[in-house]
């Protein structure tokens, strides 16, 4: 089975899918802010104060580029898609976009509060929904399948993207 790289709004799902999708598949789950963390030796909204979004996203393009080049299921950050080079980069793999409306992602951002997102940490509903607005073409480009989250659970979800996959 190749690789599946999973994209998506904060929220969306990207870890808690692939945790289901690599149980079915027995591929390991990588979930990139997590290697992110571990190359940087700080938290990502740490490393987000004091060096900035945009050396961020330079460290997250070369590990995202080594990750995909591997028979994995990858969980992606909600930002992985800002970037053109990662854009083409998910273009080239089997990726899928985990989408939800924009109550449904503030409603889980705001109740997960084992996850510190830099971006959602300071912002209002109506910021967070304004920058859903800017990158929601960016998910759809960079992907091949679309799955709607909303009123299912994981399992659900993981069945339906390995569904659209057989297609």
């Amino acid at each position: 089975m190749k690789s599946i790289l999973l994209i998506g709004f904060m929220g969306a799902g990207k870890s808690t899918v692939g945790k289901e999708l690599s149980r079915i598949t027995g591929l390991p789950l990588v979930d990139l802010d997590e290697k992110i963390s571990k190359k940087i030796q700080m938290p990502i909204h740490q490393y987000f104060d004091e060096f900035g979004e945009k050396n961020f996203r330079v460290i997250e393009s070369k590990l995202l580029e080594e990750f995909s080049q591997q028979e994995i299921i990858l969980a992606t950050g909600g930002g992985a898609v800002v970037q053109m080079e990662n854009r083409t980069i998910l273009k080239k793999q089997t990726t899928v976009y985990l989408s939800a409306d924009s109550q449904t992602l503030i409603q889980r951002i705001r109740a997960d509060k084992s996850h510190i997102r830099p971006l959602a940490q300071n912002s209002t509903d109506d910021q967070l929904v304004k920058l859903l607005v800017q990158r929601e073409q960016l998910y759809q480009k960079s992907a091949n399948i679309t799955i709607y989250t909303q009123g299912k659970n994981q399992e659900e979800i993981a069945r339906e993207i390995l569904k659209k996959l057989k297609k």
